[in-house]
């Protein structure tokens, strides 16, 4: 009867923002994390040698990159936990909507 009542009006906007989110990590792994990876790959390959070679690799392995994957994540878990709640906006939204629909079907009955 009512249908929704509390109808997020933005939720279109939101899920258009959530997209772009999931685009932007799509262009730091192709643009950033891929190429820190393969700019390593002739160091590891012997095109430089020595304390400084080791030092670089190891940044790359154990700081660079993994920060790189963890902002990866941390902008995928934010994509999810937003789509995560605009669903139960929707679920409130709709139980919202039955309690009204049903209050305004006993008043009507009564009446």
């Amino acid at each position: 009867m009512f249908g929704k009542i509390l109808t997020f009006v933005a939720k279109a906007a939101v899920q258009e923002i959530i997209g772009q989110i999931m685009q932007q990590i799509d262009i730091v792994q192709d643009q950033v994390e891929s190429p820190l990876r393969s700019l390593a790959q002739p160091i590891m390959d012997g095109a430089w040698t020595g304390e400084g070679a080791d030092a670089f690799l190891d940044e790359m392995e154990t700081r660079v990159i993994p920060e790189i994957l963890d902002i990866i994540e941390a902008a995928t878990n934010f994509g999810g936990s937003v789509g995560g709640a605009l669903d139960i906006f929707d679920e409130v939204d709709d139980a919202v909507g039955g309690i009204v629909d049903s209050t305004v079907d006993f008043f009507d009955s009564i009446f």
